[in-house]
């Protein structure tokens, strides 16, 4: 204590209580060799560091995600739709990759979906957005009958799927979506003010919260 121990030295082997695994008239290892150099904990822990060749093979290896363009995404979705025999606009199109590319970046920091959006997967188009197009035509049977504003309740909205291609598959219903994570329902406001969706709520409560608010009791017709 109070001096600097030599790794190797008289100091370390009287402390370790045997000597080096080397050790011999000529100098050991961890007495420096030969040289009669002693290797201080600073030598002695860099002489066991991985080497730079390793090191730089971990940092150049290939990254696990590759940005998709835009445009790629959109090709995507037209083609899976065409393939499955779902119509769409153009328009409807462009607010889906725009839904997508919000919902990509917000997943990098926020756990909205386990669906591999990057690059995104035929599973993951079809559970996105060709499902709720296939739902949106019976979606539309169901309330058309029913008088008044037609409104879809969305419970555990999460990442926006069903409910937001369902909105914008079917423009005139009303869309009320309820999360009870903060941060999952910023995201859900986030992407209605993106893709400028009206008649669209956010609702960031648990569905036991719902029933204190007697306004809401029987007020969705799906």
């Amino acid at each position: 204590r109070g001096r600097r121990a030599v790794v190797g030295g008289p100091a370390w082997h009287d402390w370790a209580g045997r000597a080096g695994p080397r050790c011999d008239a000529g100098g050991c290892r961890d007495c420096g060799g030969a040289s009669g150099a002693p290797l201080t904990h600073d030598r002695f822990r860099r002489s066991r560091e991985p080497s730079a060749k390793k090191l730089l093979g971990a940092i150049r290896a290939p990254p696990q995600n590759v940005t998709v363009p835009v445009r790629d995404v959109g090709a995507r979705v037209r083609s899976r739709f065409k393939r499955l025999g779902v119509s769409a606009t153009e328009a409807q199109v462009e607010q889906l990759v725009l839904y997508f590319g919000l919902l990509a970046k917000w997943n990098k920091t926020v756990n909205l979906t386990a669906l591999i959006l990057d690059p995104p997967s035929d599973k993951a188009i079809d559970r996105l957005f060709v499902e709720p197009f296939l739902a949106a035509q019976f979606v539309e049977k169901k309330v058309e009958k029913r008088k008044g504003g037609r409104l879809l309740l969305d419970l555990g909205s999460g990442g926006g799927s069903p409910a937001i291609p369902l909105k914008i598959a079917l423009p005139g219903i009303k869309l009320r979506m309820v999360e009870a994570k903060a941060r999952k329902s910023a995201f859900l406001r986030e992407a209605v003010r993106q893709l400028s969706l009206s008649d669209c709520e956010v609702l960031n409560a648990r569905i036991e919260e719902l029933l204190a608010r007697p306004e809401l009791h029987e007020a969705a017709d799906l």
